[in-house]
């Protein structure tokens, strides 16, 4: 088994539309990784009105991009509404997903991950404060990390990505 000993970092900054990079690991065809600003997803103080009609349309986008990773921005989150799992249920079981909160409101803004399940393989997350004072990350949105497995073949490949919005 030929063993890759690889990690790479991949950081995303929202501009508010989707951008698709290839990334291509040795012994795979490559992979495509995906940064989506779902613009208020869950808040509609803000965002659009009709959340049934904005899932389906993320989820739908999702499914044309045909992205192995897509790192998400604008992701609101409570106890009465998970909007990455409900976009997993959406694209169906051989999709996952992970968001890692600053702050449990509808309206706060996350960033978040989904993933094919097929070619990524979840680690772990966290949020990055030690990189200057609330205020340095627009309103405390700091950067997201999150370390997952690229699944190439039998190689397993370590990448950590930052989003950042």
């Amino acid at each position: 088994m030929n063993k890759i000993r690889l990690t790479l970092i991949i950081l995303f900054a929202a501009t508010g539309f989707a951008k698709n990079q290839p990334v291509a690991a040795q012994g795979n065809t490559g992979i495509k990784i995906t940064t989506l600003n779902t613009e208020w997803l869950s808040c509609t103080a803000y965002g659009p009105a009709d959340e049934e009609l904005q899932i389906n349309n993320i989820a739908a986008v999702i499914r044309a991009m045909d992205s192995d990773i897509i790192a998400l921005q604008e992701v609101g989150t409570s106890g009465a509404y998970a909007t990455i799992d409900t976009i997993v249920r959406r694209l169906g079981s051989e999709w996952g997903g992970n968001i890692i909160p600053w702050s449990n409101s509808n309206c706060s803004q996350n960033q978040g991950i989904i993933y094919k399940k097929s070619t990524v393989q979840f680690v772990n997350s966290e949020l990055i404060r030690n990189g200057g004072s609330y205020s340095n990350w627009s309103s405390g949105r700091y950067p997201a990390l999150y370390n997952v497995n690229i699944l190439a073949g039998n190689d397993v490949i370590p990448v950590s990505i930052v989003n950042i919005h």
